[in-house]
């Protein structure tokens, strides 16, 4: 690797994130080293140097080295979510590196461990949460659609049969009200 770009701006709302960027001779492959956290006001950084490297390189490949990464919250997982897509967008794949315990955490809650090229059981297992539901497949989808659409059948059929009903009675009601012979409303 023949570039080495230090990225530390400062902000005293969080611990600095410190970005070093290592690229490969042939300029296709680019490593991000971590440090620090990954918060809502470093996120922001994190992608504009992800920003800078696409724009700058044909990357085929961004490994973000994750050891030192000490805090991933929402925004940081947003903010790793946003390099992602930009990545994938460029044709560049996106993948994390010996990503520290709580990272792992982070990305193993929110289902998001394959998203970032790890195994679904990278790390120790962690009881903080129960494991995500998969997502429902297309026949289960199908399945569950047309579900909805025989009981919305069913529930019009029935509303339309208690307004006949209704009117029936209401036209009843009348006609007893007002049949010959019959006592005139008070």
């Amino acid at each position: 690797m023949d570039l080495e770009r230090p990225h530390h701006p400062p902000d005293a709302r969080s611990a600095p994130l410190g970005i070093r960027t290592l690229l490969t001779d042939d300029h296709t492959r680019a490593e991000l080293i971590l440090t620090g956290e990954a918060d809502r006001s470093t996120a922001p950084r994190l992608h504009e140097a992800i920003r800078r490297l696409l724009r700058e390189q044909h990357l085929t490949t961004i490994d973000l080295n994750a050891s030192a990464l000490t805090i991933l919250d929402l925004s940081g997982l947003r903010g790793l979510l946003r390099c992602r897509a930009e990545a994938v967008a460029r044709g560049c794949r996106l993948v994390l590196i010996s990503p520290g315990p709580a990272v792992l955490t982070v990305l193993r809650i929110s289902g998001l461990l394959e998203w970032f090229g790890l195994p679904p059981s990278a790390g120790p297992p962690t009881t903080a949460a129960p494991a995500p539901r998969p997502a429902p497949g297309h026949d289960e989808i199908i399945a569950r659609s047309e579900a909805l659409r025989r009981a919305a059948v069913e529930t019009r059929a029935r509303a339309r049969d208690m307004r006949a009903d209704n009117e029936a009675r209401h036209q009843r009601i009348q006609a007893a009200r007002y049949a010959p012979g019959a006592a005139p409303p008070a």
